[in-house]
C-alpha cells in the first residue's frame, strides 16, 4: 500500500523543488506556445458555430478574450525563458490551464439542454494532465476547483435529475482518473530529469577525467599544452607577460629503487599538492611527464616566475626537515618572447637539464 500511495503521489525534496519546477514549467512552455494558438482557432471556429448552431457564445466568449491576453504572455515568457521570472510563468501557465479547464465546464453545462457534450469537459482535463506536467498537489487543486463548480452548477442546467446524478459520477470518476494520469506522467518526468542530471554529472566527471592527470588532479599532458598553446595567444593579443616553469623531481629513480614504487607515487602526490597550494588561482598546472611537472603564469614575468620557484623550494624543504627524506627538484624558467609554442617548451626544457647538471636543486632562467 505505502508503494502504491508512493507511486501515485511522488515526492520531491525542498532542496529540488525549484529547479525541478522551472525544468517542467519550460517543457511546459515549449508545448503551451503551439497548443494554445491552435486551442484558439478551435474557439474562434467553435464560436462562430455556436452562434448559429448551440446558442453558447456567450460562454466562449470570455475565454477567447482570457486567450488574447494569455497567449501573447506565454509566447513572451517562453521566448524570454522561464528561469527569468519563473512565479510568473507559474501563474500564466496555471491561468491558462484553468481557462481551459473552465472553458470544457461551461460548453458542457450550455448545451445540457440541446446536446450531451459531456465528453468535451472530460477531453479538456485529460488534454491539460497529458500534455503538461503539474505537481500533484497543483493539479489536484485545479481539477477539484471546476470539478465542484461543475457539481454544484450542473442541477441549473439539466432538469433531469437522472442525467444529473450520473453526469456528476462520470464527471467525478473521470476527474479521479486524469488526476492519477497526471501524476503518473509528474513521476515518468521526474525521473527522467533525475536521470539527465545524473547522465549530466557522470559526463562532467568523465570531461574532467579526460582532462586531468589520475594520480595527482593536475591537468595531463595534452592538455597542459593546450592551456598553454591558449595563453600564448593571449599574451600575443594583450602584451601582459606570461612565464613557463618545469620542474623535475631529482634522483627520482633513486626514490623508487630504494623505497618502492608506492613512496614513489606518494612524493609526487605530495610535490603536486605542494605547488598547488603556493601558485594563484589563475595559475595553471600540469604533470608534464613521469616526475616533470609544467606550471603555467599568466600575468607573470621572469622575477615573479623565481619567487614562485623559490617559494616552492621551501615548502619543499620544510616537508624534507619534517619527515628526514632528501627531496629536491631542478627548474627551468622562461619568459615569453613571441617564439612558437614548440621552441618555448625547448629553450624552458634546456634550461632545465642545464639546472641538472649543475648540480641539481637549483633552477635556470
Amino acid at each position: 500500500m505505502k508503494r502504491l500511495f508512493t507511486n501515485l503521489l511522488p515526492r520531491v525534496s525542498r532542496l529540488n523543488r525549484k529547479e525541478i519546477r522551472i525544468e517542467l514549467l519550460r517543457q511546459n512552455y515549449e508545448k503551451l506556445k503551439i497548443i494554445s494558438l491552435l486551442l484558439f482557432i478551435c474557439e474562434s471556429i467553435l464560436y462562430r458555430l455556436s452562434s448559429t448552431y448551440f446558442g453558447t457564445c456567450l460562454a466562449i466568449l470570455p475565454f477567447l478574450i482570457s486567450g488574447i491576453i494569455l497567449i501573447p504572455l506565454i509566447w513572451i515568457i517562453a521566448l524570454r525563458g522561464v528561469e527569468k521570472n519563473w512565479i510568473l510563468a507559474k501563474i500564466v501557465q496555471d491561468a491558462y490551464l484553468l481557462s481551459v479547464i473552465l472553458l470544457g465546464c461551461f460548453l458542457v453545462l450550455g448545451v445540457q439542454t440541446q446536446i450531451d457534450l459531456v465528453h468535451v469537459y472530460m477531453i479538456t482535463i485529460f488534454g491539460v494532465v497529458f500534455f503538461t506536467a503539474l505537481f500533484p498537489l497543483e493539479s489536484f487543486l485545479m481539477l477539484a476547483s471546476v470539478f465542484i463548480l461543475f457539481y454544484f452548477a450542473l442541477p441549473y442546467y439539466q432538469p433531469n435529475a437522472e442525467i444529473v446524478l450520473i453526469v456528476q459520477v462520470n464527471a467525478l470518476i473521470f476527474n479521479l482518473f486524469a488526476w492519477l494520469l497526471g501524476n503518473l506522467i509528474f513521476k515518468m518526468k521526474l525521473t527522467l530529469y533525475f536521470d539527465k542530471k545524473l547522465l549530466k554529472e557522470q559526463n562532467t566527471k568523465l570531461e574532467g577525467l579526460a582532462h586531468k592527470d589520475g594520480m595527482t588532479g593536475l591537468l595531463n599532458h595534452l592538455t597542459a599544452l593546450q592551456k598553454l598553446e591558449r595563453e600564448i595567444y593571449y599574451a600575443k593579443r594583450t602584451g601582459e607577460p606570461l612565464s613557463l616553469i618545469l620542474m623535475d623531481i631529482d634522483d627520482f629513480k633513486r626514490i623508487n629503487d630504494r623505497y618502492g614504487h608506492q613512496v614513489g607515487d606518494h612524493v609526487i602526490i605530495k610535490i603536486a599538492e605542494i605547488i598547488r597550494n603556493t601558485v594563484r588561482s589563475a595559475d595553471l598546472i600540469g604533470r608534464y611527464g613521469g616526475e616533470e611537472f609544467v606550471i603555467i603564469l599568466p600575468n607573470t614575468d621572469l622575477e615573479a616566475a623565481k619567487a614562485v620557484y623559490l617559494r616552492i623550494r621551501q615548502k619543499l624543504g620544510e616537508i624534507e626537515r619534517a619527515q628526514e627524506n632528501n627531496i629536491t627538484m631542478s627548474c627551468g624558467i622562461s619568459q615569453y618572447q613571441g617564439e612558437s609554442i614548440d621552441d618555448f617548451i625547448r629553450v624552458t626544457d634546456s634550461k632545465l637539464y642545464r639546472a641538472k647538471n649543475a648540480g641539481k636543486d637549483c633552477f635556470e632562467c
